[in-house]
């Protein structure tokens, strides 16, 4: 049996029966679905192209659903703003993004002063300089342009959100309904994150292994318990090369 799997994260422009055919045709064996973009509608008809496809392929193909998991992102907006390095901003909840001030999906009021806070995989850096109610005010210590919808990382941070989200749960329905072949949980941090995915599965009566993804610290420093709770693991090396340094 081949437990190495190649994976293609399937998105619109790989959405039409022939791109999957030929995707699989060139070795795919496993498709990914990122719920992070787009809707779960869009995801179930790109689950029954493949499914399609793969009633006709040798190897098989499997299915993934990724979770989005407790993501951070910054507001959309059409056209990116610039932070000035040396400038301040405040980090807020909302759906506004200036160049003084970033709205976020979620609040980071569990910061302290001397936390960093990095925009767009860490393209852009920035330093909390102190909390103002449910703000965060900051330092740009390098700047650049930002757009919507990027991802936020605060390393070393346990801002205590939880593993699963209202978009998760959605999601969990769609991976329950669509008997996806694998769930991979985002963000993890312990062995509970795991289990709390799997619970939530058997509630749908959902017998789905879980792949973690290793793209936290914490999550490298409880490796062996996650590796324990998990069917699989991926390491996710873009986001853990942001939380974490090279060594």
């Amino acid at each position: 049996m081949h437990t190495t799997k190649i994976v293609c994260t399937l998105g619109p422009a790989s959405a039409s029966r022939e791109t999957i055919a030929a995707l699989a045709d060139a070795g795919m064996t496993l498709a990914r679905f990122n719920a992070s973009h787009g809707s779960p509608d869009e995801r179930a008809a790109l689950i029954e192209q493949v499914r399609d496809v793969d009633a006709a392929t040798e190897p098989s193909v499997a299915t993934l659903l990724d979770l989005p998991g407790p993501e951070i992102r910054t507001a959309p907006h059409e056209e990116p703003i610039t932070l000035e390095e040396g400038s301040t901003i405040r980090f807020v909840a909302g759906e506004t993004t200036t160049p003084e001030e970033v709205g976020l999906s979620t609040p980071i009021t569990g910061v302290e002063p001397g936390d960093r806070v990095l925009l767009d995989d860490g393209r852009i850096e920035t330093t909390v300089a102190e909390r103002e109610g449910s703000a965060v005010r900051a330092r740009v210590d390098s700047g650049g342009p930002l757009g919507g919808h990027t991802g936020v990382n605060v390393p070393g941070v346990d801002l205590g959100l939880d593993v699963l989200t209202d978009a998760d749960r959605r999601e969990l329905d769609l991976a329950a309904d669509a008997d996806v072949d694998f769930v991979a949980a985002s963000f993890v941090r312990s062995a509970d994150d795991i289990y709390a995915v799997n619970e939530a599965l058997e509630a749908r009566d959902a017998a789905i292994p879980v792949i973690a993804k290793i793209e936290r610290a914490d999550a490298v420093a409880n490796l062996e318990g996650i590796v324990e709770a998990a069917d699989g693991v991926m390491v996710a090396r873009g986001d853990l090369g942001v939380e974490c340094p090279l060594e």
